[in-house]
């Protein structure tokens, strides 16, 4: 169809929304549209967050998901963790179901505790819905560094290969 846009392709359009019912309850959701194509979603990101406000001050994006992975890391080095409390106020759990077009289509659980203000540790088990695919599991620990960020990872991959991964880098980089 006919399109008023000087005859030139629209660019992808992108979503995102979140709602905090409660203090510890967050859910979100992102996503990625192409009017170009008929089936237009590229990309369908959705979960909740249970304690997400400490999750975050711990390295989750800004959605909430508590993933303590380079890819998630709080982007603001500034902001101060919350001071430490009960038990109740030092883990965090977040599932979510990621979908990329053609690609994949994900089920994520993570599961993260707060050690201390610097300290914390995760285990993290993805699930891929296509067939023939396996998911993937993997232990992190994370010591926050003032203005730098030090990882250790152990995983197993989905083709049951064995994988540790030492990261070093910038607070915020990613």
């Amino acid at each position: 169809p006919h399109r008023d846009n000087s005859d030139h392709p629209w660019s992808p359009l992108e979503g995102e929304f979140r709602i905090v019912p409660r203090d510890y309850l967050a859910a979100y959701t992102d996503w990625t549209y192409n009017p170009e194509v008929s089936d237009g979603i590229e990309t369908w990101n959705m979960g909740v967050t249970i304690n997400p406000d400490y999750a975050r001050a711990f390295g989750a994006d800004r959605f909430g998901r508590a993933r303590f992975s380079s890819r998630a890391l709080e982007s603001d080095s500034s902001a101060s963790p919350p001071k430490l409390g009960s038990f109740s106020d030092r883990w965090s759990l977040n599932l979510e179901n990621r979908y990329v077009k053609g690609n994949s289509s994900t089920m994520n659980a993570t599961l993260t505790y707060v050690f201390s203000e610097r300290w914390s540790a995760g285990i993290e088990q993805e699930y891929e819905w296509l067939p023939g695919h396996r998911g993937d599991q993997k232990l992190l620990l994370r010591r926050d560094l003032h203005e730098w960020v030090m990882e250790l990872s152990v995983g197993r991959d989905a083709n049951h290969g064995a994988n540790v991964l030492f990261l070093v880098y910038p607070k915020g980089l990613f």
